[in-house]
């Protein structure tokens, strides 16, 4: 809109808000397709991790006198608690059993992060649309740094990503049930072109 000769954009949402938004598209982007299979060596992955929580933190959290933890996370927490409990009655080595409590640590820290994201329908709409961004990003960058003489060759980026070639698949095709979702119900004709391309 305009007032007094300038140019009002307003996308209500403020500045920390959006880049919590670019905070999980960049988190998303990072998990899957640009993971390392090594522990510790991709920093992306850790900075990404770090700035959803902060920016949460910064939106969701501070200044808040209460913060409600959802039932999600409640339910995950009990799960990863009756993981690290496991280890008092398993059979092979603590190392070997506490291996993933870390990355089971960060799925609750980020689960409770998308829980308290969504807070009303539009959210849940927006929260759909980084994922969906996320994926395109995906397979763009798969046949990018895939040659085009590979693409119909089967196993279409393998080892590209630093994950499973079926997790990177599953996780686009709830991308394209997501877009269609969007193109197709809620009359976005944009959400055709990810559609298409995933």
């Amino acid at each position: 809109r305009t007032r007094d000769g300038k140019i009002k954009i307003d996308i209500g949402r403020t500045f920390p808000e959006f880049l919590l938004d670019l905070s999980f598209l960049a988190r998303f982007t990072v998990l899957f397709a640009f993971a390392d299979t090594e522990n510790g060596v991709n920093y992306a992955y850790y900075i990404t991790f770090f700035c959803v929580v902060g920016m949460t933190a910064l939106v969701y959290i501070l200044g808040r006198r209460t913060v409600i933890v959802k039932l999600p996370t409640l339910w995950y927490g009990i799960f990863l608690l009756f993981s690290l409990l496991s280890v008092l009655w398993a059979q092979y080595s603590e190392d070997l059993t506490l291996r993933y409590i870390s990355k089971m640590l960060q799925v609750l820290i980020i689960c409770f992060c998308i829980t308290l994201y969504i807070r009303r329908k539009k959210d849940l709409e927006r929260f759909l649309s980084i994922f969906i961004a996320a994926c395109a990003i995906i397979v763009v960058s798969v046949l990018v740094r895939v040659s085009p003489a590979e693409w119909f060759e089967g196993f279409l980026g393998r080892g590209v990503t630093g994950n499973n070639i079926n997790v990177v698949a599953y996780t686009c095709v709830a991308g394209l049930c997501l877009a269609f979702y969007k193109a197709y119900y809620l009359k976005l004709r944009s959400y055709y072109l990810p559609a298409v391309l995933m």
